[in-house]
């Protein structure tokens, strides 16, 4: 994005953050000789509106989208076997746009962390794994779209799953019962 700033009679456009820090030293010395109050108050706050533009571009620059999500445990036991879903919604119009059921025998928290992992990887355009660099399924590319559409993303704990019951079978028609469209 280029910017226009106006300084003390100049214009600078389009120049590098650097540029604009160097300029913004230049108006920290006049700061220091000028006398006449009304130019010092000038320059200060031309000081602190290039200054703050610095950061927002620095921070524009540095920042890539992060996997922000709503966590809902519902009151099932973070801990143990467990089916959970997936949501993204339209922001705007709360609209479902796509849905996902998985299941875990060990908790949520390192499935919860290798999905933020998974998403971090795929839009920083890494690899999945080392020997599967294509492996990504269709809710990694699904949440990473939705990451940045700005869409709403929520992860939902649906129920634990009793030991002596087959979790691949609770899985599979919990994934017919909520239609869920991203289980492919």
């Amino acid at each position: 994005m280029t910017r226009t700033f106006r300084i003390v009679g100049e214009t600078l456009v389009g120049r590098t953050i650097e540029e604009v820090a160097k300029k913004i030293g230049d108006l920290s010395h006049e700061l220091r000789i000028t006398d006449d109050p009304s130019k010092r108050e000038h320059i200060a706050s031309t000081i602190m509106r290039l200054a703050a533009d610095i950061s927002v571009s620095a921070k524009m620059r540095t920042e890539k989208p992060v996997m922000d999500f709503a966590f809902d445990a519902n009151s099932v036991d973070e801990s143990g076997r467990l089916l959970y879903l997936w949501e993204i919604r339209n922001a705007s119009t709360g609209l479902l746009i796509g849905s996902y059921v998985g299941k875990t025998e060990s908790g949520i928290k390192r499935r919860r962390d290798e999905y933020r992992g998974n998403i971090k990887r795929l839009l920083e355009g890494l690899p999945y794994r080392k020997r599967n660099p294509d492996g990504f399924r269709a809710i990694h590319c699904a949440l990473a779209n939705a990451v940045e559409m700005n869409h709403a993303i929520t992860l939902r704990l649906l129920r634990n799953v009793p030991i002596d019951e087959d979790i691949f079978e609770a899985e599979r028609a919990m994934i017919r019962e909520l239609c869920c469209t991203l289980n492919v």
